[in-house]
């Protein structure tokens, strides 16, 4: 399995202890790392096991929609076939699409409601006033619950969206313009200046990166002045103080690209009512506490889990890199670019069969 090689700097204790353990692979999204990368190629071609990552990056905060698909898988099976056939095997190269869903337990509806409640309270001014929901006395009746639910959520967003506007305005001097603005255009508004302000914090100037490679830019960035990789042991005092001055700016920019690493896979139609179901209801009650935690300095570290949940796997057909590989070896890009559409195009389907079929 290929994760961010800065999982084991965020995660806990038994995270950095598995995951070398389970032959998971650390891989950087934007430093050159040539040593993994021909490490990831050996295993492709002669390990016994298959290699599993996920098409989108990272992690994504819907199960329900598909995010980005970026074009490192299909480049690394386009890779593994082109090895196999340098070496004269005939084995065949495939990729094989899983699409993961979570169904939650509407038996934790009442880890639900005290999740609302929790976030109206940090919401609040006075706290300790604060009005107590009930369910509805309806509560058998989905739709009536679901509805309650929804409203309470939609609530909850607004106000913290008028605070982060409130913040990013009285403390960067963002510009906040309401009138004919829909929510996920405000949204979008306060990301691009939150990106703006940690790259301005750590020196980075956007250049001709797309808004996913500035992401990962800001977070590469601060984690090696965090983390850096000469030692600072044998500094000077004032020296040593300069670099823990320079590890606090980063965390500081860092704060700024956990709220855009979680708010760019937001979606504000996420429930609608033709789609709004019990499992987007805690997707959504999730986000929301993630989004209050980041907002007051938390990362993905403190994302709440404590909805049980089962997960659905849904596959979709394979996609044959070598038979491919006459196209790659012809146009690489387009090559690449068509592989990487269909891929795209399996993964709505698998989300289509999950919607409509007898899984859900």
């Amino acid at each position: 399995m290929i994760h961010d090689y800065a999982v084991p700097l965020w995660g806990d204790a038994l995270i950095r202890f598995v995951l070398p353990r389970s032959g998971a692979l650390p891989i950087y999204h934007v430093k050159p790392n040539p040593s993994g990368l021909k490490r990831i190629r050996t295993i492709l071609v002669d390990d016994s096991c298959p290699l599993g990552l996920a098409p989108e990056g990272q992690i994504s905060y819907h199960s329900e929609t598909l995010p980005r698909i970026e074009q490192g898988t299909v480049r690394m099976g386009f890779w593994c076939a082109l090895d196999l056939a340098k070496a004269g095997r005939s084995e065949k190269v495939k990729i094989l699409p899983l699409s993961i869903h979570y169904q939650y337990d509407v038996r934790d509806l009442d880890k639900v409601y005290r999740a609302l409640d929790r976030l109206e309270q940090t919401c609040q001014k006075h706290p300790n006033h604060r009005q107590r929901h009930v369910k509805p006395k309806k509560a058998s009746d989905k739709t009536v619950l679901l509805t309650d639910l929804k409203k309470r959520i939609e609530n909850i967003e607004a106000t913290l969206l008028d605070l982060a506007e409130k913040y990013y305005a009285a403390t960067y001097a963002h510009h906040v313009v309401k009138p004919g603005l829909g929510e996920q255009q405000r949204w979008a508004s306060l990301q691009m200046k939150a990106l703006e302000i940690a790259e301005h914090l750590l020196g980075l100037a956007p250049g001709d990166a797309d808004f996913v490679q500035r992401v990962y830019r800001i977070r590469q960035e601060g984690w090696d002045r965090i983390y850096p990789v000469t030692p600072v042991d044998h500094l000077s005092p004032i020296e040593t103080a300069l670099a823990d001055r320079r590890a606090g700016e980063a965390w500081h920019a860092m704060r700024h690209m956990e709220f855009v690493d979680l708010m760019s896979y937001h979606d504000h139609d996420y429930l609608q009512n033709e789609t709004i179901n019990f499992d987007r209801i805690v997707e959504a009650v999730i986000n929301l506490q993630d989004l209050a935690s980041r907002l007051m300095g938390g990362n993905i570290t403190n994302r709440p889990n404590v909805i049980r949940k089962r997960a659905v796997i849904i596959p979709a057909p394979c996609l044959d890199m070598t038979d491919r590989l006459p196209d790659y070896r012809k146009d690489s890009r387009q090559a690449t670019r068509e592989a990487t559409e269909e891929l795209n195009r399996s993964f709505k389907d698998c989300i289509e069969e999950y919607l409509h079929g007898t899984t859900h």
